[in-house]
């Protein structure tokens, strides 16, 4: 007897929690609302010919006199702790496709094992029956509105519609809530006592003014001994939470305007500039004309070029200056053999900076690297000074990336560049599997990393990356180490010493 009563209390304790388990809460309950003479009454009726066994209600609750009659293939059932499988401690009603756990089975493939759930709740004078979807594929439809998913919804029942339609997924039934009419006494009592309490609530306030008043008065005419404090006493002094309000529309009102930046310049400074500005102001006046022209053109000069950093600094940072980089020369041919033309306008995929920051590396997507130095920079002879304000400066040298000649893949796009430590080699990643590394200059490429083999499951077992290559990087303090990531989720290290391994002239990964 033991052992039986062990086993049947465990067959019981998921039944037991399962409200807990689908996330009901504690104010859900199976009880009906002391105004209502009957529970919410669900009529559950076929749309089309399906088996017998097809609605199946494990505890159906008896019939009471205001239910609707159902026709042949329907069945009837309420919203009550009687129509649950797990008695009086149900704090909900449950739909779906798990006999075991269910009330109402539903028997079609949309249908999750445990589909919809429904329940009372009340609070004081009102009280609903909540709809809530469980997290079903095909959802849970109320009036023709589908809920989101673990979604609910609240239909009033002392008030508001008295039918409400609910289709569980794309079963081909439909389930019809019947809401009984509420006790007109029960509804009566309830709007005498909210009468009661709105009448208490107007002598509360009443009361609260003539207290309000009779103190004005006294304030108004004050005793001998405090006449003056009192006569110089504010009384129309607005209250903290209006100068409260008033703070906060002025806070919103300022997010809505546009950020403007302003160099701050301390107390000292701004008088030294005040007083350069008066002394300048002097001394402009005893100028003869030709230098108040030369002032006047140089001050169109400066409002030109403030003009044209605003038009182009989008979040007016303190840009002091800026050069614009051309692609170079629209001539220049790949250097595989097929003298295939490049294009000039290829926009920029990756950008990096040399360590000494003297020149800068572009990378574009035509698989051309172009290098610019700083130092050397020149304005081409042909600007003119009407056109200065739109100089470009041309690369020094334009390099083809696409050089392997046991590559035959075809072009690829740049997508990473990173130099050394010491400035004397470029990493260079790409769309293709294999990246490379070349010298400072990018005349020579110094290796060729192998690409791995495709056909390993295992990336571990592979001598390379058999994806694009997305991410390049050498060591920060060992020259000779560098790291690439690709597509195919590895990162893998590299030695450039010349001491690597290599395999039909390509260097193999270390690990």
């Amino acid at each position: 007897s033991i052992t039986i009563t062990a086993t049947t209390s465990t067959m019981n304790q998921p039944t037991a929690y399962l409200d807990k388990e689908i996330g009901i809460p504690l104010s859900a309950t199976l009880t009906i609302h002391s105004q209502l003479p009957n529970p919410v009454q669900l009529l559950l009726i076929p749309t089309q010919d399906i088996p017998s066994d097809f609605i199946a209600i494990a505890s159906p609750s008896p019939p009471s006199a205001d239910d609707v009659s159902c026709g042949s293939g329907s069945l009837s059932t309420h919203v009550s702790s009687e129509s649950s499988i797990r008695g009086d401690a149900a704090r909900s009603l449950i739909v779906g496709r798990q006999a075991s756990a269910v009330d109402i089975r539903i028997d079609h493939k949309s249908v999750s094992r445990r589909h919809t759930a429904l329940y009372y709740q009340h609070e004081g004078e009102t009280s609903v029956l909540v709809v809530r979807d469980l997290g079903g594929k095909h959802g849970t439809h109320v009036d023709d509105s589908r809920l989101e998913k673990n979604g609910l919804v609240e239909l009033p029942l002392l008030r508001g519609n008295k039918e409400h339609i609910i289709r569980f997924g794309n079963a081909p039934l439909m389930c019809r809530v019947i809401v009984p009419a509420a006790n007109a006494n029960n509804l009566n009592d309830g709007q005498s006592q909210l009468q009661q309490l709105n009448l208490a609530g107007e002598e509360h306030e009443q009361v609260q003014q003539q207290q309000s008043s009779s103190a004005e008065q006294s304030i108004n005419n004050p005793s001998t001994d405090g006449s003056d404090k009192s006569s110089n006493m504010e009384t129309d002094v607005p209250s903290t939470r209006e100068t409260r309000e008033a703070q906060i529309a002025a806070m919103v009102a300022s997010m809505d305007s546009n950020p403007v930046y302003q160099k701050y310049i301390p107390k000292e400074e701004e008088k030294d500039v005040t007083e350069s500005m008066n002394n300048g102001a002097t001394e402009n006046k005893t100028n003869d004309t030709t230098n108040n022209n030369k002032n006047n053109n140089s001050n169109n000069n400066n409002n030109n070029l403030h003009n044209n950093n605003t038009k182009t600094n989008k979040y007016n940072l303190p840009i002091t200056s800026s050069i614009t980089l051309s692609p170079g020369s629209n001539s220049f041919t790949s250097s595989d053999g097929t003298n295939t033309p490049l294009q000039a306008s290829a926009s920029v995929a990756t950008l990096c900076f040399e360590p000494s920051g003297a020149r800068i590396v572009a990378g574009h997507r035509d698989g051309t690297l172009r290098f610019y130095d700083f130092h050397g920079m020149r304005a081409p002879s042909t600007s003119t000074s009407s056109t200065a304000e739109n100089i470009t400066y041309p690369p020094f040298r334009i390099v083809d990336s696409d050089n392997d000649p046991l590559d035959n893949t075809g072009r690829h796009i740049l997508t990473s560049l990173g130099p050394s430590a010491s400035g004397a080699q470029w990493i260079v990643g790409s769309t293709s599997a294999q990246a490379k590394v070349i010298d400072r200059e990018g005349r020579a490429t110094l290796f060729y990393f192998l690409k791995g083999d495709t056909y390993v499951t295992d990336s571990s077992a592979t001598k390379g990356h058999t994806a694009s290559v997305t991410g390049v990087a050498f060591h920060p303090l060992v020259k000779d180490i560098c790291w690439t990531c690709g597509l195919d989720g590895s990162i893998r290290q590299w030695d450039v010493s010349g001491r690597g391994k290599t395999q039909f002239r390509k260097l193999v990964c270390q690990k």
